[in-house]
């Protein structure tokens, strides 16, 4: 069978403390706490906090490669609720 997707070495990150909330509200609460040296308000129980750590970098992929042949199926799972592909 051929290759109908190929992806090489794809990578991705994100800046920590840079990510915007949904709502202004949202992002002047965090703000907030972060000023103070409180953590996120708006984190789940047992969640992590990387507000504070501003400026660090997170990698989301590293040097990801694959290839799909003809007639395989590919999913792409997220966390995202409200967003097809967040």
């Amino acid at each position: 069978m051929s290759t109908v997707i190929s992806v090489e070495n794809v990578s991705k990150y994100y800046r920590l403390g840079l990510i915007g909330g949904r709502t202004l509200h949202d992002d002047f609460e965090r703000w907030w706490a972060k000023v103070r040296g409180k953590p996120g308000p708006l984190l789940k129980i047992a969640q992590e906090d990387y507000g504070n750590r501003q400026g660090e970098y997170i990698w989301a992929l590293r040097d990801v490669s694959f290839e799909v042949p003809q007639g395989e199926v590919v999913g792409i799972p997220s966390q995202a609720q409200d967003r097809p592909f967040g």
